[in-house]
């Protein structure tokens, strides 16, 4: 079970009998792990009664998770590791037994804070309901989320937003009695708002016991967070509580500026000003929980606000860790996908770059031994240090250099204890500044940071225990000669090169300079200038004409000109491909919108702002090339609209543009950013629509329905569908017919519905609800086939039809 694991039992006044310090070592030895007394630099986990012990930083900084014997004593009972989140024994880690799930009607925004909370003070959390949700934080009991856990077996406390936020205003977890979110209560509006304003006015007589730790420090917090009101409140809330000073506006006395993004004159001005310190959310959780004031700069990488846009060079990658776990998996894997790569829990020969703590174990030994051609590896094995400098630099670094590639030695400790030690870089900063700012701004500099020249040559070595196998099993039913197979492997290996070749150092930060008014002036009159030769040119061809004027305009032609057609690819009317190279404002997109209503709230103006740009927000009427929802769902608008759409993204493409064409910006959005799944990644997307475990990472189920004939599922198939389905008779037919069925029949408790069901190829396929509808199966012929609507829902989501066998119903 401790296979592979160092751990350090720290003797405190509260854990110093011997025989129970016995028991600990004993219990971690007899099931493989390695054991020391009060030697901090050679642990992976610090075993601790209190946390108030001397190591105690060292072990945070080093992402090296502290625990308490419990965690190895109940691991132990059980048979297997259990997570060591809920054991750490810091008052502050305040919802360590916490496992929250936040519904769909919650903006996507919050959800991001919410969440970044959850896990700065202890808890855990996953967008979606597993036996493991102890808190689903919700305003609406009819959405998926609610009804799926009002009717689990688990114990799920269904809370309104309040708590959470209430939580993070007074530093501890309070009682869920009054937010529990009651059917009753849904329709006495006022009477609910009654319970929240009793329940604030408790929590501000609670805030009354004030700490000074930020000393008059005067916060600003940016409007790309777009926050709700209550979870800003309870932000605000808790840098009063700890003596901060709020102010509402942007001004230069301002002391401290939190932000998302490296964007805007907000920021820029920050930066210029050497007075400001600027950080994110996530550095002020942790400043707040350790009461240890770091400038972000200083402090760990995802500190700082992120840029808007991944890494150009990067978008490509897909990357694998190994020997990395808890805390410090969590952050390379951030990394990762902020920079625009794909992060993947098992490895294959698909992966670009295998991230390394240790020399050792099965995903290692396949990228540096088995997969390699000519010398070279197919997949490249790198430390940690390279990705974080990949960050820190905003570029794609040289891999080969031997500091990327020591990984330390077998029979030693690798580098994970150097983790989080890389500090962004101020010059790479200043390239993000536009200095276009007011000029009665402070042109300060940016706060000097700490750049360690990290060496990994000296590293003490202890005794590195072999991983366990993840995901490194050799394929099968594949018989090729050996020569064919090195001929492949080489020619993947050449593809693979090129597309590096072409990434390293290619990206870098925009704007490295600002421009004179004069030098602008002069640039636009040169542009002009070639604006009217072209207008001149193409008054020859009105066809011409009119596509040059939208280009102009910056709309998108449903025809694309004679440039256009030279770089796209044609396709068969049945099998439309997704075309992830083009931007929005070449698009004529016509989008509906499911599930993601309250994320993002647009105005009249902002649905104009979108046409304009290309985007047309449909009610679902006509036709529609575009589904945007934050996650897989089983909605009328998401089901139907598989059958139709060319694209489908998550709503952070529309709140991303809010913020920027409300700015009257102009900017140039990659489609590719915002598809679904490379917001909530392939195999998350893929778990959702129902994908085996072995299916996960070897298909990608939103490709599936692109590339899918459209409405043609059900060709042939007539169903029997029961009155008792959830959502009705109606909108299941719309549904299905969107798909193609031939023809529907609706069945309720009458003989005569009963009678002359309808056949598909001599079977009578009848879609049953399994509890409500048992005197119904008892009560038809036994030749009928009946499944539950999964059946559909299942066969759409992977647009094939879905085999019986799963989804019978009686």
């Amino acid at each position: 079970m401790f296979k592979g694991l160092n751990a350090l039992i720290v003797k405190s006044e509260g854990f110093q009998d011997p025989k129970k310090v016995d028991r600990l070592q004993l219990s971690i030895e007899n099931n493989g792990g390695i054991t020391y007394i009060k030697n901090a630099h050679d642990s992976e986990d610090y075993l601790e009664k209190t946390q108030e012990f001397i190591e105690y930083s060292t072990a945070r900084d080093s992402m090296i998770p502290i625990t308490t014997p419990d965690w190895v004593h109940k691991s132990t009972a059980t048979g297997k590791a259990l997570h060591v989140t809920k054991f750490n024994p810091d008052p502050k880690s305040f919802l360590k037994e916490c496992f929250i799930c936040i519904g769909d009607d919650i903006p996507n925004s919050d959800k991001e804070i919410i969440y970044g909370g959850v896990k700065a003070f202890g808890g855990m959390y996953l967008d979606m309901l597993t036996s493991y949700t102890t808190h689903l934080i919700t305003t609406d009991l009819e959405n998926d989320k609610s009804i799926l856990a009002c009717s689990s077996e688990v114990d799920i406390k269904i809370v309104t937003p309040n708590w959470i936020d209430d939580c993070f205003k007074m530093g501890r977890k309070v009682s869920e009695k009054e937010y529990y979110l009651e059917v009753d209560n849904l329709a006495d509006n006022e009477q609910n708002q009654l319970i929240i304003n009793e329940c604030q006015a408790n929590v501000d007589n609670m805030l009354s016991f004030n700490t000074s730790f930020f000393n008059d420090k005067k916060f600003y917090i940016s409007a790309d967070y777009m926050l709700s009101k209550n979870l800003r409140g309870a932000i605000n809330a808790l840098i009063l509580k700890n003596g901060g000073k709020i102010s509402s506006k942007f001004t230069d006395s301002i002391d401290t500026y939190i932000g998302k993004y490296r964007h805007g004159k907000e920021y820029n001005a920050s930066v210029k000003n050497s007075g400001i310190i600027i950080g994110n959310l996530q550095w002020f959780y942790t400043v707040v929980l350790t009461n240890k004031w770091i400038l972000p700069t200083n402090s760990q990488l995802l500190h700082y606000p992120i840029p808007s846009k991944p890494l150009t060079a990067f978008k490509n990658l897909k990357i694998s860790v190994t020997n990395y776990s808890h805390e410090a998996r969590y952050y390379l894997s951030k990394l990762i996908t902020i920079m625009g790569g794909t992060f993947t829990k098992n490895l294959t020969k698909d992966n670009d770059f295998l991230i390394v703590g240790k020399p050792t174990g099965n995903k290692y030994y396949a990228a540096h031994d088995k997969w390699v051609v000519d010398g070279e590896q197919l997949v490249k094995t790198v430390n940690h240090l390279w990705l974080e400098e990949c960050f820190a630099n905003w570029q794609v670094m040289d891999h080969v250099n031997p500091k990327y590639t020591h990984l330390g030695y077998v029979s030693g400790h690798g580098v994970t204890r150097l983790i989080g030690r890389t500090k962004l870089k101020t010059k790479v900063l200043r390239d993000w500044i536009d200095f276009d700012v007011d000029d009665s701004m402070d042109d300060g500099i940016l706060q000097p940071s700490v750049e360690e020249e990290t060496d990994y040559s000296n590293e003490d070595e202890e005794k590195i225990q072999e991983e366990r196998t993840e995901g490194c099993t050799k394929p099968k039913n594949r018989r090729i000669t050996k020569q064919e197979k090195n001929k492949n492997m080489k020619k993947h290996l050449k593809s693979k090169k090129e597309s590096l070749a072409v990434g390293v150092n290619t990206s870098t930060p925009p704007n490295k300079r600002g421009r004179s008014a004069k030098t602008k002036a002069a640039m636009k009159l040169h542009d002009d200038m070639e604006d009217l030769v072209k207008h001149q040119k193409m008054l020859k061809s009105s066809k011409n004409l009119t596509g040059y004027m939208r280009e102009l305009e910056h709309t998108s032609s449903k025809r694309p000109n004679s440039q256009d057609k030279e770089n796209i690819t044609p396709v068969s009317k049945k099998q439309k491909a997704f075309t992830p190279e083009k931007t929005a404002s070449q698009l004529s997109m016509v989008a509906i919108m499911t599930g993601c209503e309250s994320e993002v709230d647009l105005t009249r103006e902002d649905i104009a702002n979108l046409k304009n740009y290309g985007i047309k927000i449909s009610s679902g009427a006509g036709k529609i090339n575009c589904l945007i929802a934050p996650r897989i769902l089983r909605t009328e608008k998401f089901l139907s609209s598989l059958g139709k759409v060319d694209f489908i993204l998550h709503p952070r493409l529309l709140i991303d543009l809010k913020y920027l064409l409300g700015r009257g910006e102009s900017p140039e959005i990659e489609i590719q950013d915002y598809r679904l799944d490379k917001i909530i990644s392939v195999s998350e997307a893929n778990e959702q629509l129902g994908y085996s475990d072995e299916e996960l990472e070897e298909v990608n189920g939103i490709e599936q329905i692109l590339h899918s004939p459209r409405g043609q599922l059900f060709e042939g198939y007539k169903l029997n569908l029961s009155a008792n389905l959830n959502g009705g008779f109606e909108v299941l037919s719309r549904i299905l017919l969107s798909h193609g069925v031939e023809e529907l029949k609706l069945v309720n408790k009458t003989i005569s519905s009963q009678k002359n069901l309808l056949e598909s190829d001599g079977d009578k396929i009848l879609i049953v609800n399994k509890t409500k509808d048992a005197k119904l199966i008892k009560s038809l012929p036994k030749n009928c086939t009946f499944v539950e609507w999964d059946w559909c829902v299942k066969s759409i989501f992977k647009q094939k039809i879905e085999p019986f066998d799963k989804y019978i119903a009686n």
